[in-house]
């Protein structure tokens, strides 16, 4: 509960941050160097172009179309 308090001084850096967020993996037995599977596998699937990012080019083609309402001067 360090990481909220309200002065900077106060509050842990960044390293030690990191230092207990892999003690805590280690506890429950997980490796914290290692990288999961699907985040590798992600990179992969990017890097082969089989990805089907949801900003990807296709999301920015010109539609060729305005909007057809017309807005009344009052």
């Amino acid at each position: 509960m360090r990481c909220v308090e309200e002065s900077g001084s106060n509050r842990p850096t960044m390293g030690d941050v990191v230092k207990e967020i892999e003690n805590i993996m280690q506890m429950v037995g997980l490796n914290p160097n290692a990288e999961s599977a699907s985040t590798s596998a992600s990179y992969e699937d990017v890097s082969k172009g089989n990805s089907s990012h949801p900003y990807s080019n296709e999301g920015f083609e010109y539609s060729g179309s305005f909007p057809t309402s017309k807005t009344d001067h009052q």
